[in-house]
């Protein structure tokens, strides 16, 4: 289930999208080569499947919960890439983990959309 906005974690995702843009996009260059991928962050396992259109990402956090998200990433009606679209989900699924507490549910936020222009 997703949750509503939260001030924290918009702005750590903006902050995270902006600071760390070409780390995201070395990783998102590295999944569409190898279509799977996983991260561990704040011990929550992110594994990152690109399928077709759309990336599949699965979350499992110590105590063995498990979500899974699937989004498309390839539309006509992003104003984006599909590099900047895999970066915005990479960076998405990496503050729902770094906002994970232990002994708590693992929450997936909603998050504003960011828009890059040349």
């Amino acid at each position: 289930m997703k949750h509503p906005h939260d001030p924290n974690a918009a702005t750590m995702y903006t902050n995270l999208v902006f600071n760390n843009f070409e780390n995201l996009m070395k990783f998102v260059t590295e999944l569409k080569l190898e279509k799977l991928t996983s991260k561990i962050i704040n011990e929550v396992i992110l594994d990152f499947e690109i399928v077709g259109r759309y990336i599949e990402i699965s979350y499992q956090t110590p105590e063995g919960e498990y979500f899974f998200t699937r989004e498309k990433f390839k539309s006509r009606k992003s104003n984006n890439s599909p590099n900047e679209e895999l970066l915005l989900a990479v960076a998405r699924a990496e503050v729902n983990a770094l906002l994970y507490k232990k002994g708590r549910n693992l929450k997936l936020w909603i998050y504003p959309n960011i828009g890059f222009y040349a």
